[in-house]
């Protein structure tokens, strides 16, 4: 039944994409940079991620067309040839981009500043004109850091996570209230956390109240889609079986572990936020593996070699699963995984414990599990 419930729920996903049509986004811009350079530009577009290029003209002008069928993050990036301990490109200008909508950019240099382990990125170097998202996101995290300082000031400086995110629930649910017709409403509840129930209550409270139209939208049906998913697997249920095969093309499942807490691990080595999360998990295996604690890790990867590669370089010595197909994986698809890093914890009944844990929550909820 739960099988059918599922096929079900991505078939509407499906329909309701294939129902949507494209419309041209416009960037005109300068980047005051050498003439002729290339940058490499990221966007998405109903859950696929578009890579391409730009090539700056003899005045350091560009023009490029993208389609989309609603609003997205555009991401202007360089190859990071400057420091080993970052992993991954640099960002260098983020901002949000509209359909048939002209937006005016210009880009600033200085984008690369001296970090505690070298050069790193900042990405708010640039003006931009007709992006009415952008400037709503720069206001609400401005707002976001002031409500983050005020809790500071009156709980102490070393917030909880729980803290800080109920900062984030508090001013994305009076945002989404006053405003449930616009976009940038869903897209704070898509990167509103779903670890515990509690969280999961509080996304599916502020999804009702935006408004028809935008929960028809592809952003909007992924967001309901997972929702229903979640109800499916929300901590407490029992995890359903998995399985893929591993570096050496071996059928691997999820019941094979069964006696063992389990933290199923969603990550890519393209994915610069897990591979730093990596050295946490492997301090984390190191210190619990004899005690019951196995990982699964589960890639996003297209490209065997690069993944192979991670998996070498970090040092990630437990099971590696993938079918190399990127955001299709199976498993993932299964389990609705729309962003990574991702994870789901499982007891050794294999109950659902906890979901998303990262760095000092992942560490906390090992030691109360394992009592030290």
């Amino acid at each position: 039944m739960r099988f059918l419930i599922l096929i079900s729920i991505f078939f509407s996903i499906l329909c309701s994409a294939k129902g949507q049509s494209n419309n041209k986004s416009v960037i005109k811009g300068v980047i005051d940079t050498i003439p002729h350079a290339i940058y490499f530009v990221k966007y998405k577009n109903q859950g696929n991620t578009i890579s391409d290029t730009v090539a700056l003209d003899d005045k350091s002008n560009f023009k490029y067309t993208a389609i989309i069928s609603e609003p997205t993050i555009f991401n202007i990036s360089i190859k990071n040839i400057y420091n080993k301990n970052y992993i991954g490109d640099f960002v260098i200008y983020s901002f949000w981009i509209e359909p048939e909508k002209t937006i005016e950019f210009n880009g600033y240099k200085g984008w690369l500043i001296n970090g505690a382990k070298g050069l790193i990125p900042i990405s708010n170097k640039f003006d931009i004109k007709n992006s009415s998202l952008d400037s709503i996101g720069r206001l609400f995290n401005k707002n976001k850091l002031t409500a983050i300082k005020a809790k500071k000031e009156q709980l102490g400086p070393n917030l909880a996570n729980n803290e800080l995110i109920e900062v984030i629930r508090e001013l994305s649910d009076s945002f989404i209230s006053n405003h449930p017709n616009n976009y940038y409403g869903l897209y704070l509840i898509s990167n509103f956390p779903d670890n515990t129930n509690k969280q999961l209550n509080d996304r599916n409270n502020m999804f009702k109240k935006i408004s028809n139209d935008l929960q028809k939208t592809y952003l909007g049906e992924s967001i309901l889609q997972k929702i229903k998913i979640s109800k499916i697997f929300e901590i407490g249920e029992m995890m359903p079986e998995l399985e893929q095969t591993d570096t050496i093309s071996k059928v691997v499942k999820l019941s094979q572990f069964r006696g063992k807490y389990v933290l199923v691990d969603f990550w890519a080595s393209w994915c610069a936020p897990c591979r730093r999360e990596n050295p946490n998990l492997v301090k984390a295996y190191q210190k619990y593996r004899g005690k019951g604690f196995e990982i699964i890790g589960i890639s996003l990867d297209e490209n065997k070699e690069e993944w192979l590669k991670a998996i070498r370089n970090d040092g990630l010595t437990w099971t590696q699963l993938s079918d190399l197909k990127s955001f299709k994986n199976s498993v993932a698809q299964q389990l609705s995984i729309q962003a990574v890093p991702d994870n789901f914890l499982i007891d050794p009944n294999g109950v659902i414990l906890a979901k998303g844990l990262r760095g000092d929550d992942l560490s906390k909820e090992l030691e109360r599990i394992f009592k030290y």
